[in-house]
């Protein structure tokens, strides 16, 4: 893994933050990409957030490409361009917690801060059979307060990256490789022959269901196309979309509201039939969306400026960030549109 080779503070700090939410073997690739465009933070700061978006388009959690950049902006305004070379100064920065600022300061500055991942959270939790979930705060401090007392300041950085190999390797999530551990005479969970049950876990939410309808219009005469950037405190803030509506569920189409967007793009109701209609759906960590998108042909007018639609080429689709789901449709539009004109 190319993050494990540097003690250069920018490149784990990205590291670090595409795998909080993302497996190594997905993250690879976006890391290796990411890096080849923005390979420092000199490079990062003077690009525009839509252009990071862009880059992050399919690892979800868009947060992240956020708050990265607006951390490569705070170095610079604050660090003078600079990585902070200690922890309560890592830890001020956004989108970056304990882990992370702990992760930055031993793998770049052999600082003594032990990481405390999935993988480690596992391990000493079984060590010490922790009887609540590793990750909430009456577990977490166990495990913390035993890894502060651990960690071994002359080699921190070795410390951490054995403890998380050894959680990833060895003590993993089922099946754990007991006959291969050297602690099975201290691990308390392997002495109460409870390591198939710790750690503790908490039962998943129940997924809210999200029903997405959304609406591509083609003007063939222009070879254009309608989308708008999505705002406030939801999903995919700030990545492209076409125009939507949302309703409760599969049976209750909003037509009030179809209308009125029909009636927004001077399209003809009832009359007016899609050339195609696509259903998917998508899973998120605490939702599910269900998309129904509808293509139509589209003379290319507008009478309400009011959403903030943009007109943009078809070929310059491919420059703004989607989310995941809508990405795949504007790499297939080509193909879509194709039997019509």
């Amino acid at each position: 893994m190319p993050w494990l080779e540097t003690k250069d503070p920018y490149k784990i700090w990205i590291s670090e933050i595409i795998l909080q939410q993302t497996r190594v073997a997905q993250g690879w690739s976006y890391y290796e990409r990411f890096i080849e465009r923005f390979p420092d933070i000199t490079s990062l700061h003077k690009t525009q957030e839509s252009e990071v978006l862009k880059y992050w388009e399919g690892l979800g959690y868009y947060s992240r490409a956020r708050n990265i950049k607006k951390t490569a902006d705070l170095i610079f305004t604050t660090y003078q361009g600079k990585f902070p070379d200690n922890y309560p100064d890592l830890l001020s920065l956004p989108g970056i917690g304990p882990y992370t600022a702990s992760a930055i300061a031993g793998f770049a500055y052999d600082l003594p801060y032990p990481v405390l991942d999935g993988n480690v959270a596992r391990f000493i939790a079984r060590f010490l059979a922790v009887q609540s979930p590793p990750m909430e705060p009456p577990g977490k401090k166990i495990i913390t307060d035993f890894l502060g007392s651990a960690i071994k300041e002359s080699r921190p950085s070795a410390f951490n990256q054995a403890i998380m190999n050894f959680g990833a390797l060895i003590c993993k999530p089922s099946k754990p490789e007991c006959f291969q551990c050297p602690f099975t005479s201290d691990c308390r969970a392997f002495q109460l022959q409870q390591t198939n049950q710790l750690p503790v876990t908490i039962p998943k939410k129940e997924k809210t269901n999200r029903y997405f309808h959304y609406f591509i219009l083609y003007n063939p005469k222009t070879d254009s196309t309608v989308i708008q950037q999505r705002s406030g405190k939801d999903i995919w803030q700030n990545l492209y979309e076409f125009p939507l509506i949302e309703h409760s569920n599969t049976s209750k189409h909003p037509q009030q509201k179809i209308n009125s967007l029909y009636t927004t793009f001077e399209l003809p109701v009832p009359k007016q039939k899609p050339l195609h209609t696509i259903y998917k759906t998508q899973n998120l960590t605490h939702q599910k969306i269900h998309f129904t998108i509808q293509i139509f042909h589209w003379d290319g007018l507008i009478n309400d400026i009011t959403n903030n639609y943009e007109t943009v080429k078809v070929t310059n689709l491919s420059t703004y960030g989607f989310p995941v789901t809508l990405s795949k449709i504007v790499s297939q539009f080509n193909t879509l549109i194709g039997p019509f004109f």
